[in-house]
Protein backbone atom coordinates (compact mmCIF):
# COMPACT_ATOMS: atom_id res chain seq x y z
CA UNK A 1 0.00 0.00 0.00
CA UNK A 2 1.45 3.21 -1.10
CA UNK A 3 1.83 6.25 1.34
CA UNK A 4 -1.19 7.99 0.59
CA UNK A 5 -3.69 5.19 0.78
CA UNK A 6 -2.15 4.64 4.14
CA UNK A 7 -2.79 8.36 5.22
CA UNK A 8 -6.51 8.10 4.11
CA UNK A 9 -7.13 4.48 5.98
CA UNK A 10 -5.66 6.35 9.38
CA UNK A 11 -7.72 9.05 8.53
CA UNK A 12 -10.60 6.89 8.26
CA UNK A 13 -10.38 5.26 10.69
CA UNK A 14 -8.92 7.40 13.68
CA UNK A 15 -9.96 10.76 12.44
CA UNK A 16 -13.78 10.11 11.17
CA UNK A 17 -14.97 10.16 14.59
CA UNK A 18 -14.01 14.37 14.44
CA UNK A 19 -14.13 14.62 11.12
CA UNK A 20 -17.93 14.02 11.10
CA UNK A 21 -18.98 14.97 14.20
CA UNK A 22 -22.05 16.98 14.69
CA UNK A 23 -22.16 19.67 16.42
CA UNK A 24 -25.09 19.66 19.17
CA UNK A 25 -26.32 23.13 19.31
CA UNK A 26 -28.91 22.22 21.91
CA UNK A 27 -26.72 21.15 24.42
CA UNK A 28 -24.13 23.88 23.79
CA UNK A 29 -26.54 26.16 23.84
CA UNK A 30 -28.06 24.79 27.11
CA UNK A 31 -25.01 24.66 28.74
CA UNK A 32 -24.42 28.53 27.94
CA UNK A 33 -27.50 28.91 29.51
CA UNK A 34 -27.01 27.61 32.75
CA UNK A 35 -29.56 24.48 32.01
CA UNK A 36 -29.77 21.06 33.64
CA UNK A 37 -28.34 22.67 37.34
CA UNK A 38 -31.12 21.40 40.03
CA UNK A 39 -31.01 22.70 43.14
CA UNK A 40 -29.36 26.42 41.84
CA UNK A 41 -31.72 29.01 40.87
CA UNK A 42 -31.43 32.64 38.98
CA UNK A 43 -33.65 35.18 40.87
CA UNK A 44 -34.14 38.45 38.86
CA UNK A 45 -36.19 41.72 39.20
CA UNK A 46 -37.94 43.46 36.10
CA UNK A 47 -39.61 45.87 34.53
CA UNK A 48 -42.23 45.27 31.58
CA UNK A 49 -44.46 46.70 29.32
CA UNK A 50 -47.73 45.20 27.82
CA UNK A 51 -49.30 46.31 25.18
CA UNK A 52 -53.05 44.92 24.18
CA UNK A 53 -55.86 45.64 21.98
CA UNK A 54 -58.30 48.20 23.91
CA UNK A 55 -61.83 47.42 24.27
CA UNK A 56 -62.18 50.93 23.66
CA UNK A 57 -64.05 53.44 21.57
CA UNK A 58 -62.36 52.58 17.82
CA UNK A 59 -60.90 49.57 16.68
CA UNK A 60 -57.58 48.70 16.84
CA UNK A 61 -56.88 51.10 19.36
CA UNK A 62 -53.88 50.07 21.94
CA UNK A 63 -53.49 49.95 25.52
CA UNK A 64 -50.92 50.17 27.43
CA UNK A 65 -50.04 48.00 31.04
CA UNK A 66 -47.04 48.07 33.27
CA UNK A 67 -46.14 45.72 35.16
CA UNK A 68 -42.88 44.79 37.51
CA UNK A 69 -42.02 42.04 39.95
CA UNK A 70 -39.62 39.30 40.91
CA UNK A 71 -38.25 36.11 38.63
CA UNK A 72 -36.77 33.12 40.37
CA UNK A 73 -35.89 29.79 37.45
CA UNK A 74 -33.72 27.14 36.04
CA UNK A 75 -34.32 25.05 33.53
CA UNK A 76 -37.41 23.32 35.25
CA UNK A 77 -38.84 25.20 37.63
CA UNK A 78 -40.27 28.85 37.02
CA UNK A 79 -41.75 31.25 39.77
CA UNK A 80 -43.19 34.73 39.38
CA UNK A 81 -44.58 37.39 41.57
CA UNK A 82 -46.01 40.06 39.44
CA UNK A 83 -47.46 43.49 40.16
CA UNK A 84 -49.59 45.27 37.27
CA UNK A 85 -50.18 49.13 36.98
CA UNK A 86 -52.94 50.03 35.12
CA UNK A 87 -53.64 53.14 33.37
CA UNK A 88 -56.62 53.68 35.96
CA UNK A 89 -53.74 53.82 38.67
CA UNK A 90 -55.14 50.74 40.38
CA UNK A 91 -52.56 47.93 40.65
CA UNK A 92 -53.39 43.98 40.88
CA UNK A 93 -50.88 41.25 41.96
CA UNK A 94 -50.19 37.79 41.12
CA UNK A 95 -48.20 34.66 41.94
CA UNK A 96 -47.35 31.63 39.76
CA UNK A 97 -45.19 28.83 40.38
CA UNK A 98 -44.61 26.15 37.45
CA UNK A 99 -42.55 23.01 36.73
CA UNK A 100 -43.57 20.23 34.75
CA UNK A 101 -46.31 18.17 36.03
CA UNK A 102 -47.35 21.32 38.16
CA UNK A 103 -48.91 24.65 37.60
CA UNK A 104 -49.91 26.64 40.68
CA UNK A 105 -51.55 30.48 40.19
CA UNK A 106 -53.54 33.21 41.81
CA UNK A 107 -54.70 35.78 39.45
CA UNK A 108 -54.22 38.75 39.69
CA UNK A 109 -56.88 40.62 41.91
CA UNK A 110 -57.95 37.52 43.74
CA UNK A 111 -56.50 35.41 46.95
CA UNK A 112 -57.32 32.21 45.87
CA UNK A 113 -55.07 29.36 43.76
CA UNK A 114 -57.34 29.11 40.11
CA UNK A 115 -58.46 25.94 39.00
CA UNK A 116 -56.49 24.74 36.09
CA UNK A 117 -56.76 22.45 33.14
CA UNK A 118 -54.40 19.94 32.13
CA UNK A 119 -54.39 21.97 28.70
CA UNK A 120 -53.30 24.84 30.41
CA UNK A 121 -50.54 23.60 32.51
CA UNK A 122 -49.00 22.12 29.34
CA UNK A 123 -49.37 24.85 27.53
CA UNK A 124 -47.57 27.16 30.46
CA UNK A 125 -44.28 26.62 28.61
CA UNK A 126 -45.11 29.50 26.41
CA UNK A 127 -45.86 31.96 29.09
CA UNK A 128 -42.45 31.56 30.15
CA UNK A 129 -41.33 32.96 27.02
CA UNK A 130 -41.66 36.51 27.96
CA UNK A 131 -38.87 36.52 31.01
CA UNK A 132 -36.67 34.10 29.25
CA UNK A 133 -35.57 31.05 26.65
CA UNK A 134 -34.58 28.55 28.89
CA UNK A 135 -37.24 26.55 29.78
CA UNK A 136 -37.81 26.12 26.21
CA UNK A 137 -34.90 25.20 25.34
CA UNK A 138 -34.45 22.88 28.36
CA UNK A 139 -37.79 21.22 26.98
CA UNK A 140 -36.65 20.84 23.51
CA UNK A 141 -33.18 19.09 24.71
CA UNK A 142 -34.93 16.74 26.66
CA UNK A 143 -37.11 15.62 23.55
CA UNK A 144 -36.53 12.88 20.86
CA UNK A 145 -34.91 14.06 17.71
CA UNK A 146 -37.44 12.48 15.61
CA UNK A 147 -40.01 14.87 17.33
CA UNK A 148 -38.22 17.66 16.04
CA UNK A 149 -37.72 19.37 12.61
CA UNK A 150 -34.56 20.99 11.96
CA UNK A 151 -33.49 23.94 9.60
CA UNK A 152 -30.37 25.33 8.75
CA UNK A 153 -28.97 28.32 7.27
CA UNK A 154 -25.36 29.80 6.78
CA UNK A 155 -25.80 31.77 10.64
CA UNK A 156 -28.26 29.48 12.64
CA UNK A 157 -30.55 26.39 13.39
CA UNK A 158 -34.17 26.43 14.20
CA UNK A 159 -35.44 23.46 15.74
CA UNK A 160 -39.39 23.20 15.67
CA UNK A 161 -41.88 21.09 17.37
CA UNK A 162 -45.24 21.08 19.36
CA UNK A 163 -46.14 22.19 22.87
CA UNK A 164 -49.66 21.31 23.33
CA UNK A 165 -52.03 23.85 21.36
CA UNK A 166 -48.46 25.56 19.86
CA UNK A 167 -46.00 25.09 17.09
CA UNK A 168 -42.98 26.31 18.63
CA UNK A 169 -39.83 27.14 16.35
CA UNK A 170 -36.41 28.42 17.96
CA UNK A 171 -33.68 30.10 16.59
CA UNK A 172 -29.98 29.22 17.55
CA UNK A 173 -26.98 31.07 16.51
CA UNK A 174 -24.61 28.52 15.28
CA UNK A 175 -21.67 30.88 15.66
CA UNK A 176 -22.09 31.44 19.66
CA UNK A 177 -24.86 29.26 20.64
CA UNK A 178 -27.11 31.99 21.94
CA UNK A 179 -30.61 31.96 21.34
CA UNK A 180 -31.59 34.86 18.86
CA UNK A 181 -35.74 34.51 18.81
CA UNK A 182 -37.95 31.88 19.74
CA UNK A 183 -41.48 31.82 17.50
CA UNK A 184 -44.81 30.44 18.45
CA UNK A 185 -47.97 29.26 15.79
CA UNK A 186 -51.28 29.52 17.40
CA UNK A 187 -54.65 29.86 16.66
CA UNK A 188 -55.40 30.28 20.54
CA UNK A 189 -58.56 32.87 21.45
CA UNK A 190 -57.33 34.09 25.00
CA UNK A 191 -59.32 37.26 25.17
CA UNK A 192 -60.57 39.80 23.04
CA UNK A 193 -57.41 40.76 21.15
CA UNK A 194 -57.20 37.69 19.57
CA UNK A 195 -60.86 36.77 18.66
CA UNK A 196 -61.68 36.36 14.96
CA UNK A 197 -57.77 36.53 13.64
CA UNK A 198 -57.40 32.85 13.17
CA UNK A 199 -53.54 32.19 12.48
CA UNK A 200 -51.27 34.55 14.91
CA UNK A 201 -47.69 34.17 15.36
CA UNK A 202 -45.74 35.61 18.36
CA UNK A 203 -42.08 36.49 18.28
CA UNK A 204 -39.76 36.54 20.93
CA UNK A 205 -36.18 38.08 20.54
CA UNK A 206 -33.66 37.74 23.17
CA UNK A 207 -31.43 40.61 24.05
CA UNK A 208 -28.70 42.38 25.89
CA UNK A 209 -26.86 39.28 27.57
CA UNK A 210 -25.15 39.72 30.60
CA UNK A 211 -23.31 36.68 32.21
CA UNK A 212 -25.10 35.69 35.84
CA UNK A 213 -24.68 32.83 38.22
CA UNK A 214 -26.14 30.47 35.84
CA UNK A 215 -24.59 31.40 32.89
CA UNK A 216 -25.52 34.23 30.44
CA UNK A 217 -29.46 35.53 31.02
CA UNK A 218 -30.99 38.20 28.41
CA UNK A 219 -31.57 41.31 29.89
CA UNK A 220 -34.10 42.85 27.30
CA UNK A 221 -37.12 40.82 25.51
CA UNK A 222 -38.89 41.90 22.77
CA UNK A 223 -42.57 40.56 22.12
CA UNK A 224 -43.87 40.83 18.70
CA UNK A 225 -46.84 39.93 19.14
CA UNK A 226 -50.28 38.83 17.27
CA UNK A 227 -48.68 38.93 14.19
CA UNK A 228 -46.80 42.30 14.49
CA UNK A 229 -49.25 44.34 15.27
CA UNK A 230 -48.43 45.01 18.84
CA UNK A 231 -45.02 45.02 20.96
CA UNK A 232 -44.15 44.43 24.53
CA UNK A 233 -40.98 44.22 26.24
CA UNK A 234 -39.38 42.95 29.73
CA UNK A 235 -36.27 44.51 31.06
CA UNK A 236 -34.03 42.60 33.18
CA UNK A 237 -32.37 44.60 36.07
CA UNK A 238 -30.42 42.91 39.33
CA UNK A 239 -29.88 38.99 39.14
CA UNK A 240 -28.83 36.61 42.11
CA UNK A 241 -28.53 32.93 42.62
CA UNK A 242 -30.30 30.81 45.06
CA UNK A 243 -29.19 27.67 46.45
CA UNK A 244 -32.43 27.40 48.19
CA UNK A 245 -36.06 28.51 46.27
CA UNK A 246 -39.15 29.66 48.30
CA UNK A 247 -42.41 28.69 47.94
CA UNK A 248 -44.57 31.86 46.76
CA UNK A 249 -47.80 29.23 46.58
CA UNK A 250 -48.02 26.38 49.21
CA UNK A 251 -50.33 23.84 47.24
CA UNK A 252 -53.35 22.71 49.02
CA UNK A 253 -53.88 19.12 50.14
CA UNK A 254 -57.10 18.85 47.73
CA UNK A 255 -55.62 20.28 44.72
CA UNK A 256 -56.30 18.58 41.16
CA UNK A 257 -55.66 19.38 37.68
CA UNK A 258 -58.82 18.75 35.74
CA UNK A 259 -59.56 17.41 31.97
CA UNK A 260 -60.63 19.65 29.41
CA UNK A 261 -64.47 19.66 28.63
CA UNK A 262 -65.31 20.46 24.88
CA UNK A 263 -67.41 23.40 25.54
CA UNK A 264 -70.88 22.71 24.15
CA UNK A 265 -73.34 24.73 22.37
CA UNK A 266 -75.83 25.74 24.66
CA UNK A 267 -78.52 27.57 22.25
CA UNK A 268 -82.31 28.32 23.02
CA UNK A 269 -84.48 30.67 20.06
CA UNK A 270 -87.28 32.75 21.52
CA UNK A 271 -90.00 34.08 18.25
CA UNK A 272 -90.42 37.75 20.21
CA UNK A 273 -92.87 38.28 17.26
CA UNK A 274 -93.82 36.75 13.73
CA UNK A 275 -90.83 38.55 11.66
CA UNK A 276 -88.43 38.20 14.84
CA UNK A 277 -86.26 36.09 16.13
CA UNK A 278 -84.21 35.67 19.21
CA UNK A 279 -81.33 33.45 18.93
CA UNK A 280 -79.90 33.31 22.32
CA UNK A 281 -76.36 31.54 22.16
CA UNK A 282 -75.85 30.65 25.92
CA UNK A 283 -72.33 29.69 25.91
CA UNK A 284 -71.39 32.62 24.72
CA UNK A 285 -73.39 35.10 26.52
CA UNK A 286 -74.85 36.75 23.72
CA UNK A 287 -77.85 36.98 21.80
CA UNK A 288 -78.56 37.51 18.06
CA UNK A 289 -81.28 38.67 16.21
CA UNK A 290 -82.66 37.03 13.28
CA UNK A 291 -85.39 39.52 11.24
CA UNK A 292 -87.20 37.33 8.46
CA UNK A 293 -88.49 39.81 5.58
CA UNK A 294 -90.52 38.38 2.88
CA UNK A 295 -88.02 37.37 0.56
CA UNK A 296 -85.11 38.02 2.54
CA UNK A 297 -83.45 37.58 6.47
CA UNK A 298 -81.09 40.48 7.84
CA UNK A 299 -79.42 38.77 11.03
CA UNK A 300 -77.36 41.02 13.68
CA UNK A 301 -74.79 40.20 15.84
CA UNK A 302 -71.84 37.26 15.34
CA UNK A 303 -70.02 36.31 18.10
CA UNK A 304 -66.68 35.84 18.97
CA UNK A 305 -64.93 33.33 16.13
CA UNK A 306 -65.77 31.17 13.13
CA UNK A 307 -67.01 28.21 15.21
CA UNK A 308 -69.60 30.04 17.40
CA UNK A 309 -70.34 31.64 13.90
CA UNK A 310 -71.51 28.43 12.46
CA UNK A 311 -73.29 27.64 15.33
CA UNK A 312 -75.01 30.73 14.79
CA UNK A 313 -75.74 29.92 10.54
CA UNK A 314 -76.65 26.56 11.65
CA UNK A 315 -79.68 28.04 14.11
CA UNK A 316 -80.43 30.78 11.13
CA UNK A 317 -81.00 27.85 8.66
CA UNK A 318 -82.89 25.81 10.91
CA UNK A 319 -85.50 28.75 10.99
CA UNK A 320 -85.90 29.51 7.39
CA UNK A 321 -83.39 27.47 4.63
CA UNK A 322 -85.06 28.95 1.71
CA UNK A 323 -84.60 32.90 2.03
CA UNK A 324 -81.37 33.95 1.82
CA UNK A 325 -79.16 36.06 4.27
CA UNK A 326 -79.14 39.30 2.11
CA UNK A 327 -77.65 41.25 4.93
CA UNK A 328 -75.37 40.64 8.46
CA UNK A 329 -74.66 43.94 10.68
CA UNK A 330 -73.49 44.73 14.13
CA UNK A 331 -74.39 46.84 16.82
CA UNK A 332 -70.86 48.10 17.49
CA UNK A 333 -66.83 46.57 16.29
CA UNK A 334 -66.51 44.31 19.63
CA UNK A 335 -65.64 40.96 19.28
CA UNK A 336 -69.13 39.58 20.90
CA UNK A 337 -70.62 41.12 18.16
CA UNK A 338 -68.34 40.74 15.19
CA UNK A 339 -65.99 38.12 16.04
CA UNK A 340 -68.07 35.49 14.02
CA UNK A 341 -68.98 37.36 11.01
CA UNK A 342 -66.54 35.37 8.54
CA UNK A 343 -69.67 32.27 7.41
CA UNK A 344 -72.07 35.03 6.80
CA UNK A 345 -69.55 36.82 4.45
CA UNK A 346 -68.77 33.75 3.26
CA UNK A 347 -73.01 33.19 2.39
CA UNK A 348 -72.24 36.22 0.25
CA UNK A 349 -74.45 38.63 3.32
CA UNK A 350 -74.12 41.73 2.75
CA UNK A 351 -72.42 43.97 5.53
CA UNK A 352 -74.02 46.53 7.06
CA UNK A 353 -72.04 49.14 8.72
CA UNK A 354 -70.24 52.45 9.13
CA UNK A 355 -67.35 53.39 6.30
CA UNK A 356 -65.18 53.88 9.40
CA UNK A 357 -65.56 50.27 10.08
CA UNK A 358 -64.72 48.76 6.48
CA UNK A 359 -60.81 48.31 7.14
CA UNK A 360 -61.62 46.40 10.64
CA UNK A 361 -64.13 44.16 9.02
CA UNK A 362 -61.80 43.22 5.87
CA UNK A 363 -58.80 42.30 8.21
CA UNK A 364 -61.32 40.14 9.44
CA UNK A 365 -62.01 38.77 6.81
CA UNK A 366 -58.20 38.95 5.24
CA UNK A 367 -56.99 36.66 8.25
CA UNK A 368 -55.29 33.54 7.49
CA UNK A 369 -57.09 30.03 9.23
CA UNK A 370 -55.64 27.30 8.12
CA UNK A 371 -54.69 25.90 11.72
CA UNK A 372 -58.60 25.42 11.94
CA UNK A 373 -60.17 26.06 8.41
CA UNK A 374 -63.44 27.77 8.46
CA UNK A 375 -65.85 27.96 5.13
CA UNK A 376 -64.40 31.40 4.31
CA UNK A 377 -60.96 29.81 4.51
CA UNK A 378 -61.69 26.94 2.28
CA UNK A 379 -63.63 29.30 -0.22
CA UNK A 380 -62.44 32.64 -0.08
CA UNK A 381 -65.40 35.44 -0.76
CA UNK A 382 -65.17 39.03 -1.13
CA UNK A 383 -66.58 40.97 1.55
CA UNK A 384 -69.70 42.90 0.22
CA UNK A 385 -70.11 46.49 2.37
CA UNK A 386 -73.44 48.14 1.90
CA UNK A 387 -72.77 51.52 4.26
CA UNK A 388 -75.30 53.50 6.17
CA UNK A 389 -74.81 57.09 7.70
CA UNK A 390 -77.11 58.30 10.40
CA UNK A 391 -79.61 55.96 9.58
CA UNK A 392 -80.89 52.79 6.99
CA UNK A 393 -83.82 51.28 6.77
CA UNK A 394 -84.78 47.96 6.11
CA UNK A 395 -88.18 47.06 4.66
CA UNK A 396 -89.66 44.44 2.05
CA UNK A 397 -92.26 46.91 1.44
CA UNK A 398 -94.62 46.14 4.38
CA UNK A 399 -92.15 44.94 7.31
CA UNK A 400 -90.34 47.72 8.39
CA UNK A 401 -86.74 47.77 11.05
CA UNK A 402 -84.49 50.97 10.89
CA UNK A 403 -80.95 51.55 12.37
CA UNK A 404 -79.58 54.15 13.88
CA UNK A 405 -75.84 55.50 14.41
CA UNK A 406 -76.09 56.99 17.96
CA UNK A 407 -72.24 56.93 18.50
CA UNK A 408 -70.71 58.73 20.72
CA UNK A 409 -73.79 59.30 22.81
CA UNK A 410 -73.79 55.37 23.77
CA UNK A 411 -70.48 56.40 26.06
CA UNK A 412 -68.94 52.96 24.85
CA UNK A 413 -67.89 53.12 20.90
CA UNK A 414 -68.26 55.72 18.27
CA UNK A 415 -69.90 53.18 15.91
CA UNK A 416 -72.43 52.30 17.76
CA UNK A 417 -76.01 51.38 16.09
CA UNK A 418 -79.65 49.99 17.51
CA UNK A 419 -81.88 48.85 15.92
CA UNK A 420 -85.52 50.37 15.99
CA UNK A 421 -88.85 48.42 15.13
CA UNK A 422 -91.88 50.61 14.56
CA UNK A 423 -94.54 47.75 14.70
CA UNK A 424 -93.46 46.39 17.81
CA UNK A 425 -92.04 50.01 19.34
CA UNK A 426 -88.94 47.84 20.58
CA UNK A 427 -85.34 48.70 20.29
CA UNK A 428 -82.23 45.76 20.08
CA UNK A 429 -79.14 46.78 21.20
CA UNK A 430 -75.81 45.22 22.56
CA UNK A 431 -74.89 46.15 26.15
CA UNK A 432 -76.01 49.41 27.23
CA UNK A 433 -78.77 49.14 29.62
CA UNK A 434 -78.05 47.67 32.78
CA UNK A 435 -80.45 48.37 35.56
CA UNK A 436 -82.02 46.47 38.41
CA UNK A 437 -84.13 47.10 41.45
CA UNK A 438 -81.77 49.22 43.30
CA UNK A 439 -80.55 51.80 40.42
CA UNK A 440 -81.53 55.31 40.73
CA UNK A 441 -80.61 58.47 38.96
CA UNK A 442 -77.72 58.12 41.18
CA UNK A 443 -76.10 55.43 40.54
CA UNK A 444 -76.99 54.47 36.89
CA UNK A 445 -74.11 53.63 33.83
CA UNK A 446 -73.35 55.86 32.11
CA UNK A 447 -74.05 53.82 29.13
CA UNK A 448 -77.37 53.52 29.61
CA UNK A 449 -77.88 56.92 30.34
CA UNK A 450 -76.20 57.62 27.02
CA UNK A 451 -78.68 55.03 25.49
CA UNK A 452 -82.06 56.91 27.12
CA UNK A 453 -80.69 60.36 25.91
CA UNK A 454 -79.94 58.88 22.37
CA UNK A 455 -83.20 57.79 22.31
CA UNK A 456 -85.05 60.30 23.47
CA UNK A 457 -83.49 62.30 20.88
CA UNK A 458 -84.54 60.47 18.17
CA UNK A 459 -87.97 61.00 19.38
CA UNK A 460 -88.74 57.15 19.20
CA UNK A 461 -92.12 55.41 20.39
CA UNK A 462 -90.54 52.91 22.88
CA UNK A 463 -91.96 49.63 24.54
CA UNK A 464 -89.35 47.14 25.50
CA UNK A 465 -85.44 47.19 24.62
CA UNK A 466 -84.35 43.79 24.02
CA UNK A 467 -80.27 43.55 24.90
CA UNK A 468 -77.62 41.35 23.23
CA UNK A 469 -75.45 41.04 26.32
CA UNK A 470 -75.10 38.58 29.48
CA UNK A 471 -77.58 36.12 28.66
CA UNK A 472 -75.37 32.91 29.74
CA UNK A 473 -78.66 31.41 31.42
CA UNK A 474 -82.15 31.42 30.34
CA UNK A 475 -82.95 33.18 33.70
CA UNK A 476 -81.28 36.51 31.85
CA UNK A 477 -83.51 37.23 29.21
CA UNK A 478 -82.69 40.90 29.27
CA UNK A 479 -85.45 42.56 28.05
CA UNK A 480 -86.21 45.98 30.16
CA UNK A 481 -89.75 47.49 29.86
CA UNK A 482 -88.92 51.16 28.89
CA UNK A 483 -91.29 53.04 31.11
CA UNK A 484 -88.60 51.51 33.93
CA UNK A 485 -85.86 53.22 32.05
CA UNK A 486 -87.47 56.41 32.26
CA UNK A 487 -89.14 56.57 35.88
CA UNK A 488 -85.58 56.26 36.94
CA UNK A 489 -84.59 59.58 34.70
CA UNK A 490 -87.75 61.03 35.79
CA UNK A 491 -88.20 60.88 39.45
CA UNK A 492 -86.90 63.43 41.13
Amino acid sequence: MNTPSILISLLFFFGAPYAFAQTNYLENSLKLYGGNQNGTYLEMWYEGTNNYLSHSMRPNEIGTRTHKGTLSLNGKIFQKVDTVFTQSGKTYLSKTRYSKGELYTIPYGRKDIREISRTELNNYLIKTLPYTPLLVLQHFYEQQASDLSIKKTDVSISYGGQIEDYYVTLNINKENYQVDSISTFSDIEEDDQFYGYGDVTDVFLYKKNRKSGLGLTPTLIIKRELNGQLIDTINIGKIGVLDELTQIIIPPDTYTIKEKVPTQPDVSVDQYSENIHLINLHHCGTRSLLVEFEDFLLVAESPLNSTYGEQLLAEVKKINSTKPIKYFTFGHFHPHYTGGIRPFIHQGAKIICLEQNNEYIQSIANAKFTLKPDSLEISPKEVQFENLYQAKTITDGSFYMTLYHIGKKSNHTDDYLIYYFPKEKMIFEDDLVWIDEDTNKSNISELTSGFYQAVKDLNLQVDEVVQNWHVFNKEENMIFKFETLKKIFEDQ
